[in-house]
């Protein structure tokens, strides 16, 4: 019964997608059935079970070939455990400790199972499935935005769907409306950065690994500013009569008529939170990244990093790291970080860390936020989504690292206790091996705790360095608010 009750839980949160699993998992009956053979096995062939070699045995050869994400395969191995153990055997061992309702029950007649079943609670308890409360408003803010975008697209087939648009500069009310947008766009899009003026700023130097990123940054924002401002331009001619409208551009028409994210930008672009707000969010959201690296290069390094602005993140940290490296003598390999989060806000820091940098713009998802003792804490009712100060970061000998065997043993004397925390670029989690491999998955992240690990991989606990302003706006309900509900 405890390995039925396991994967059903597992099944059961794939409904909830990226907060059940980062990534598609498609666990079947067949997984079961392997699982529950090996098992039967062990019972006929051993007297006590070895839990450890059962666990590892289950989870690596029967169920992690369905998931490519290891904080999924940690998590399946942290709920396994909760079924196979000692403790399971005794009638009085709860599988979910808020409810007392769900236990092994075992009877000999049929309408004492019947009882048992009636008096199970008709509402479940998403804590029964290892995650918080909040996961129902989660699916249904999920369940609400798939109807809004049948919706959205129903009458964009009828908006955009009547005319030609070919026959565009027939139809002034039409063409002056995308005019307007691409207008609009125009006023809000920065003008291109000479690569020539920062090769004379930031040359590339072996001593200074940070001109590398930079000039990575720029080059990848320049080509999707460029292909932006070609379209436009292209669009506009059309419009005026002045060039043939070809299929591409008919439906970057259709797409900027209706604020729709046209879909070769989006290909350009790195994943972005602020695509859910529409064409004109995001123009805005890629308008202020680019002008962060305006900023640096007529003003200087910034001493604090938005760690949404950048394209490849990892990049900034493997240039933190060598030129750690490169200063002290030290392997690239044996360079690892400390991480502290810092009390400050970004116009009070005036100077970058000798070793590292500052980074800012994070968020915690399906936990809170002690600030006081900064270590996370368990879920707000109704917020899904809590903002974190500053993390400093610094590249240090492994020796010295948080990561450090010494580290860790001092801070398990004094009682400590460390989750990993993974951080995504946003909120968006990948589903596909090819995806995940690029570039949502960033590093993780040590942060305190009073619980123990266990108990946030569950929860699916993630810092997040990208989310859309509304949607930020909008889990954060106050105090009021969530008195009514």
């Amino acid at each position: 019964m405890g390995l039925a009750y396991f994967h059903s839980i597992l099944t059961e949160r794939t409904r909830h997608e990226h907060v059940g699993w980062n990534g598609i998992c498609s666990f079947c009956e067949f997984d079961f059935q392997l699982a529950n053979k090996l098992l039967m096995n062990l019972l006929t062939a051993s007297v006590k079970l070895p839990f450890d070699t059962l666990i590892k045995t289950t989870v690596e050869f029967y169920y992690s070939g369905r998931v490519f994400d290891d904080a999924d395969k940690s998590c399946i191995s942290t709920l396994l455990t909760e079924f196979y153990n000692d403790d399971v055997i005794y009638s009085d061992y709860k599988f979910c400790k808020p409810e007392d309702a769900y236990y092994i029950f075992a009877k000999e007649k049929v309408d004492d199972y019947i009882s048992y079943f009636e008096q199970l609670p008709d509402k479940e308890n998403p804590e029964l499935i290892g995650l918080n409360r909040n996961v129902l408003s989660i699916v249904r803010e999920k369940e609400l935005q798939v109807l809004s975008n049948s919706l959205m697209s129903i009458d964009q087939k009828i908006s955009a769907g009547n005319y030609y648009m070919a026959e565009l500069w027939i139809n002034s009310s039409a063409a002056q409306q995308i005019k307007r947008k691409i207008e609009e766009i125009y006023a809000i899009l920065p003008p291109l950065i000479t690569m020539a003026e920062v090769d004379r700023k930031f040359p590339i130097l072996f001593e200074d690994a940070m001109n590398t990123v930079l000039r990575q940054e720029l080059e990848y924002y320049t080509s999707l500013l460029m292909k932006i401002k070609a379209d436009l331009d292209i669009i506009t001619l059309m419009i005026e009569g002045k060039d043939q409208f070809t299929p591409e551009h008919e439906m970057l028409c259709k797409d900027i008529l209706n604020d729709i994210i046209p879909t070769s930008w989006i290909q350009l672009s790195l994943t972005s939170a602020n695509e859910s707000g529409g064409l004109a969010g995001w123009i805005k959201s890629f308008s202020g990244k680019i002008q962060i690296f305006d900023k640096w290069v007529n003003e200087g390094q910034p001493c604090v990093f938005p760690m949404s602005s950048f394209w490849n993140v990892k990049s900034l940290l493997t240039a933190i790291k060598l030129n750690f490296s490169r200063r002290n003598v030290c392997p690239l390999e044996k360079v690892d970080f400390t991480y502290e989060f810092v009390d400050l806000r970004s116009e009070e820091i005036k100077e970058s860390p000798k070793d590292g940098t500052y980074l800012s713009g994070l968020y915690i998802e399906n936990a809170g936020w002690d600030s006081k003792l900064h270590e996370i804490i368990d879920f707000t009712p109704k917020r899904r989504y809590t903002a974190l100060p500053i993390l400093l970061i610094k590249a240090r000998s492994q020796l010295d690292s948080e990561h450090s065997p010494a580290l860790r043993g001092k801070r398990e004397e004094e009682g400590w206790k460390v989750y990993h925390c993974p951080l995504y670029k946003s909120s968006k989690r990948n589903t596909s091996q090819e995806a995940y491999d690029n570039n949502n998955y960033i590093m993780s992240v040590p942060v305190k705790s009073q619980l123990a690990s266990t108990h946030w991989e569950k929860r699916r606990a993630t810092l997040i360095a990208e989310i859309c302003h509304e949607e930020f706006k909008q889990s954060n309900i106050s105090l009021f608010q969530q008195s009514i509900y």
